[in-house]
């Protein structure tokens, strides 16, 4: 998300205003710069308790507010400031707010706003274009991603973004050439490297895939879906040891993320390894996420039936049928009495 630009305009109260206004102002601006919001708010009340009518201090009195995420607030201090003079970055911080309150429709609006006001600010062509993102509206997005990009070549998130946008729109090589850029911007940017590897995973460029992953959590050791994509990965690759070790890391560091136990029972059951655990692990995510798809289902009925436990795996197998998983039919005739 872009920063929010802070700008000394500290000779607007000083020449204009009594000095006590300016003196506020310029210690609330100084505590905004350093992130004590609420000590900055506080002395931007009291600028605007001495002259209503400082645009600036409202506006950055909203950011202030952003900064506690009380967005509502902020949402109304940006509004004021725009009603006394209208400028871009006013709009754009408008549109901020509104896209972290989830009103879209209105951040767009903002941004809308900011670059009539102002074509060549690349900052909201950004934001709209990650609002688009997030809603999915992914062609609009690109245009905005490469329109930030032409005014910023050199921003690193809009290639992210873009790329993430490209991968939402199926155009792989469009986002790994993106992924590649972010990272020559931003070579710690242990997340490029996370996107770009899992389109190597679903390409089955697995060995692209696995150094990616290994790139992440050697830059961010804690990095969950680091270690669960790399050990899904090696799980391709049929290197079963890897892969266990990679999907235990990772449920250490997020022990209620269900599909992580589907996969690392999945691969138990298909090595015949540990055929418990693997019943274990296939009943835990099921019940983290009973929606998991029906295929998890079918699973947890192969693992009774490894176990002889057939009456319970039929009852599976006829379950993950009727939610629309169709291979369990083969299994149903050969192994379920009719």
């Amino acid at each position: 998300m872009t920063r929010w630009l802070i700008i000394a305009l500290i000779s607007t109260c000083s020449m204009a205003y009594s000095q006590t206004a300016a003196d506020y102002y310029k210690t609330a601006t100084q505590y905004l710069g350093q992130g004590n919001y609420k000590n900055a708010v506080y002395n931007y009340n009291k600028c605007i308790e001495l002259n209503p009518n400082i645009a600036e201090a409202y506006d950055y009195r909203g950011r202030a507010k952003a900064g506690l995420n009380q967005h509502n607030d902020a949402v109304k201090d940006f509004k004021k400031a725009l009603a006394l003079k209208p400028f871009a970055d006013g709009y754009n911080n408008l549109g901020l707010s509104y896209q972290a309150l989830r009103k879209f429709n209105d951040a767009i609006a903002a941004y809308g706003k900011a670059i009539e006001l102002d074509a060549n600010m690349y900052q909201p062509y950004y934001n709209r274009g990650v609002t688009y993102l997030t809603t999915k509206s992914y062609h609009v997005a690109l245009k905005d991603f490469d329109k930030t990009i032409a005014l910023a070549p050199r921003y690193a998130a809009a290639y992210f973004n873009r790329g993430i946008t490209q991968q939402g729109l199926l155009q792989y090589d469009k986002a790994i050439a993106n992924f590649d850029k972010t990272i020559a911007l931003k070579p710690g940017f242990a997340d490029a490297y996370s996107k770009r590897g899992l389109i190597h995973l679903i390409k089955g460029e697995n060995t692209l895939a696995v150094a990616d992953f290994s790139k992440v959590v050697a830059l961010e050791p804690n990095h969950f879906y680091g270690w669960y994509n790399r050990g899904s990965a090696y799980h391709q690759m049929e290197k079963h040891q890897q892969a266990l070790n990679d999907y235990n890391k990772a449920i250490a560091l997020n022990p209620n993320y269900a599909l992580i136990y589907h996969d690392r029972g999945f691969l138990k059951l298909s090595i015949g390894f540990d055929d418990e655990g693997a019943l274990s692990d296939l009943q835990k995510a099921l019940e983290l996420d009973p929606h998991l798809p029906p295929q998890a289902t079918f699973n947890l009925g192969s693992a009774k039936y490894v176990l002889g436990r057939t009456t319970e795996a039929c009852d599976h197998w006829y379950k993950a049928l009727n939610l629309g998983y169709t291979r369990a039919k083969e299994s149903i005739d050969k192994y379920c009495t009719k």
